[in-house]
């Protein structure tokens, strides 16, 4: 009975242990669930308060928008997106799967000269395009941010869920410093010399964003003694983006400049390669290919080698990135 009379003597304390940790475990758990559940969504407003009228983003139609969220701690970029500006708006996703408590900004840029539509673009951040960071600061958790495009950003706050961050074109615009938007260049080697159908032809070149389908960079080479010199697309790639390389031979095989028209068309033989440097050597790894690859991320600098083989895609899909 002494045993007893001690054992119910320490209940209480043995059961407070036990529900503390249980509540420890379930702390735990929902730490370790977190992760993957939060996103943040960028977008730019057609629409504004009546006393900004001229507040949306209508000078970048056509442009496209580049966003990445970075961790302000680390200084890494944890997420990216890209897209369009359509009617002087726009909507993307650059952060997902983010960890909640994490301190973020977004930063985010036009390719192009305001008001200049796609052809100002480069594919490159630089000191031409406009810049902005947003701090994400959602003081109440309703999933609004409370921040808005300025200079200087506010300081982040824990981010605790799913955030829409709304931005206006209302030029509070930052110096473009682009460090969240290193970019790389991609070069075009013939490595096969064996390109005499097209002697005298001009092979034309075309970058293109697989996400929004604008095209970054275009380039050409004629085609002599079977070969074109190599070419290199500067400034073109932005890391973390994912691209077709297009191009096609302006005539038709073995007619020379007979039937060069400087125009992609059906009696061209046309191109399509996947950016895809899966283990990040600067080496493409899709060739010239019927059934081009899924494009990969990209990561550095990436170099496409080409022989001229007869698997040939449908001009038809091509031609578009030659307008």
């Amino acid at each position: 009975m002494p045993h007893l009379h001690t054992w119910l003597r320490r209940a209480p304390l043995l059961l407070a242990l036990l529900a503390a940790v249980a509540l420890v475990a379930a702390c735990s758990k929902d730490e370790s669930s977190t992760p993957g559940a939060i996103n943040v969504t960028l977008t730019g407003s057609a629409s504004t308060p009546p006393v900004i009228p001229s507040d949306s983003y209508a000078p970048h139609n056509g442009q496209v928008i580049h966003a990445a969220v970075v961790d302000t701690a680390s200084g890494q970029v944890v997420g990216r997106s890209a897209t369009t500006v359509t009617s002087g708006a726009f909507s993307t996703q650059p952060g997902t799967n983010l960890a909640s408590g994490g301190l973020y900004r977004v930063d985010f840029f036009a390719d192009g000269t305001p008001g200049g539509g796609a052809a100002t673009a480069n594919g490159a951040c630089d000191t031409g395009d406009h810049n902005w960071q947003v701090a994400i600061r959602d003081f109440n958790a309703d999933g609004i941010n409370d921040d808005t495009t300025s200079t200087p950003v506010g300081a982040p706050l824990p981010l605790t869920s799913s955030v829409t961050v709304a931005t206006h074109h209302d030029g509070t615009y930052v110096v473009p410093d682009c460090l969240s938007f290193p970019s790389y260049t991609l070069t075009v080697n013939d490595v096969g010399a064996n390109w005499g159908p097209h002697n005298g032809q001009t092979m034309r070149f075309a970058l293109v964003d697989q996400t929004t389908g604008v095209i970054t960079q275009e380039g050409s080479e004629l085609v002599s003694g079977g070969t074109f010199t190599s070419h290199v697309l500067t400034t073109s790639l932005i890391a973390g983006d994912k691209y077709f390389l297009d191009f096609y031979a302006d005539g038709d095989p073995g007619t020379g400049t007979t039937n060069a028209d400087s125009v992609c068309g059906s009696g061209d033989h046309a191109w399509r390669v996947a950016i895809v440097d899966a283990d990040k050597n600067g080496t493409n790894d899709d060739n010239t290919s019927t059934a081009p690859g899924t494009p990969q991320p990209v990561a550095n600098a990436v170099h496409v080698d080409l022989s001229h083989v007869a698997t040939y895609v449908n001009p038809t899909l091509v031609c578009p990135s030659f307008p």
